[in-house]
């Protein structure tokens, strides 16, 4: 039988910050962020939202093209 990789998941408000396995994968529903537990008590962003990028400002700060 094919063994699949499972994913903890739900709203961010909900994400565990507690009892984590080390490489534990968590993934939010409401905003399509992944999390990668570090150790029981540590969580990192690894995709963050895109309403938390900033396309347009990175776009005005390029340097103007030479001349």
């Amino acid at each position: 039988m094919a063994q699949g990789i499972q994913l903890r998941r739900g709203l961010k408000a909900n994400l565990r910050s507690s009892g984590m396995l080390a490489g534990e994968a968590l993934v939010t529903t409401d905003r399509g962020t992944r999390h990668l537990a570090t150790d029981p008590l540590t969580r990192l962003a690894v995709v963050p939202a895109l309403d938390g990028l900033s396309w347009q400002s990175a776009a005005c700060n390029w340097p103007a093209p030479p001349s």
